[in-house]
């Protein structure tokens, strides 16, 4: 969707008190003020990530968009002429026949600018005689809006990550540590919370250097799980000193190749 629908969506939910409630589009969404209140905290966040899901991709909003511009596409040729109505339903534009004979009209006596004046308004006038015929696009009641899938299904990625990364934490055994990640931004992203009470200048963490992936890990791994990689490994690490095509092939490595099988 372009910045123009969305402002349109965004004015909908927010603006218009008389818009149709959204349980008409399935029992799964949410209501049309839970909706607008998620938006309101999202735009009291600041989070433009946030914000554009919330207030202008919410569920049912491009049903709205749609009945917004079709709403003024009428009201638009309403003020053009009276017959929108046989327009609308039978398709015989009146209004347009008679554009296109003072068209033919010009042309004939050389009238080039009120010409092309009036061409610009044919095709205005089929461009709003279509969006004002459009009709509803029909929905799967089954399915939920993509914006709420990817909320949902990634609120429930960002869950099974932090359970494998606690999990993960776990291994090493850390003397101190006082925070956990949780869920955060309504299933957006992941934030680190304290679990116990921290005064300024307190540590939070400790992590021993075998929690943290450097040249002397990366070499250690590499040598447990792959001798090639590890010679490769040895070689650049020969060659710099900041060890940085070191931990670059290590990272492509374990992303890569081993994928969940890493240890990281």
């Amino acid at each position: 969707r372009k910045r123009a629908s969305d402002s349109i969506a965004i004015a909908t939910l927010l603006l218009d008190d008389n818009a149709v409630a959204l349980e008409t589009e399935g029992d799964s969404f949410p209501s049309w003020s839970v909706l607008k209140q998620y938006c309101i905290n999202a735009i009291n966040s600041g989070d433009v990530e946030r914000i554009e899901i919330r207030c202008a991709r919410y569920p049912g909003s491009d049903k709205l968009v749609r009945r917004v511009l079709r709403k003024a596409a009428r009201a638009l040729i309403r003020e053009d002429d009276s017959g929108i109505e046989m327009v609308i339903d039978s398709g015989n534009d009146s209004k347009m026949d008679q554009l296109r004979s003072q068209l033919l009209e010009a042309r004939e006596h050389g009238k080039e600018q009120l010409a092309i004046a009036l061409q610009f308004r044919i095709e205005e006038r089929k461009i709003l005689v279509s969006v004002a015929n459009s009709r509803e696009i029909p929905h799967d009641d089954n399915r939920l809006d993509q914006s709420m899938m990817h909320l949902r299904s990634n609120e429930t990625e960002l869950d099974e990550s932090i359970l494998e990364f606690k999990a993960f934490v776990e291994t090493f055994g850390l003397p101190v540590n006082k925070i956990e990640p949780k869920v955060v931004g309504n299933g957006i992203r992941i934030g680190a919370f304290a679990t116990e009470f921290l005064n300024v200048g307190d540590a939070y963490i400790s992590l021993p250097p075998t929690a943290v992936i450097g040249v002397d890990t990366a070499l250690a791994h590499a040598s447990k799980t792959s001798p090639d990689l590890e010679f490769l490994l040895r070689q650049y690490s020969k060659q710099q000193r900041d060890g940085f095509n070191v931990l670059l092939l290590f990272l492509l490595h374990e992303r890569f190749v081993l994928g969940k099988k890493s240890v990281w």
